[in-house]
């Protein structure tokens, strides 16, 4: 065991994952440096970083290879045109959405954890503010947009005596997770209740150089970055969503991606198709303004 590495667990696992020469970078750095690197190093899954190293490596250069698998399973595509359909069938599927969300059937999740480095900002993305003449910030604009599906849904369904509550699950990241706290908390939940708006955390991943070596940003701390979109399941699992979920009755899950600016949150109609047609996994494509397509296995 090397010396004067400070922590001969962690030692063991740098070297076991492949990570030896980090421990080189580790042993010139000033007490309290070294001690803020260990804290990051041992709450990191070195096992899971190698696999998703490993894992991209080999998509990445068999491509083709995945597509055709993809395009060899059985799925059954359905396509529905909202140009053509009648107005009976299209009320039929909006109907059958709005009284999801009236039971309290439905709860949406928002991505934004991310970073917003494509858009030379230093704050969260939801908190960017795209220009209009109202200034509102993304998150307002989805916020009302919120409000206003609740509104529609308790009119709709005014035989409801209880009115409708829909659970906005917010995904952030330790980058983006105080100051978008605070954003809603400084605007008042732009109106909605606290009980509906429920933050949770995924887990940074850390940065690799090109051949899969840990590397350290400006501060000499550990450069890391938030896990993407493939960090969702195991954050809705780390911290108990899918049981609050549940705790609530929701049946049926809207996902969508904060830089989503035209996101119709839980499209009565969409999720009308998806619930008449039990469609475990649907998602709503631009092919044209008023077309959906679906894949189910």
């Amino acid at each position: 065991m090397d010396p004067e590495c400070i922590s001969e667990a962690i030692c063991s696992k740098i070297k076991g994952s492949n990570q030896a020469t980090f421990i080189k970078h580790l042993n010139q750095l000033n007490p309290t440096q070294k001690e803020i690197l260990l804290k990051q190093l041992d709450k990191l899954d070195l096992k899971k970083v190698a696999e998703v190293l490993k894992n991209s490596n080999e998509l990445e250069s068999s491509y083709e290879s995945f597509i055709s698998t993809l395009e060899a399973i059985s799925y059954d595509h359905i396509d529905y045109d909202l140009g053509k359909m009648n107005s009976e069938c299209l009320r039929n599927y909006e109907t059958l959405g709005f009284n999801a969300i009236s039971n309290g059937e439905v709860a949406i999740v928002l991505l934004a954890g991310g970073i917003s480095s494509r858009l030379s900002i230093s704050y969260p993305k939801g908190i960017f503010s795209i220009d209009l003449l109202s200034n509102k910030s993304l998150f307002q604009l989805q916020a009302e947009k919120l409000i206003r599906l609740k509104k529609l849904s308790n009119e709709i369904n005014r035989n409801n005596k209880n009115k409708c509550s829909i659970p906005w699950y917010i995904m952030t990241s330790s980058f983006t997770h105080q100051a978008t706290y605070e954003h809603f908390l400084v605007n008042d939940y732009f109106g909605l209740s606290k009980d509906d708006v429920i933050f949770f955390e995924q887990k940074p991943m850390p940065l690799l150089s090109t051949d899969g070596k840990l590397i350290l940003d400006e501060n000499l701390t550990l450069a890391q970055a938030p896990s993407g979109t493939d960090g969702l399941y195991d954050a809705l699992i780390e911290n108990n969503i899918l049981n609050h979920m549940k705790g609530r009755g929701i049946k049926h899950v809207h996902i969508y991606c904060i830089e989503n600016v035209l996101v119709k949150i839980a499209d009565p109609v969409f999720t009308g198709i998806c619930i008449k047609n039990k469609i475990e996994s649907g998602v709503k494509v631009g092919k044209s303004y008023h077309k959906f397509s679906f894949l189910s296995r």
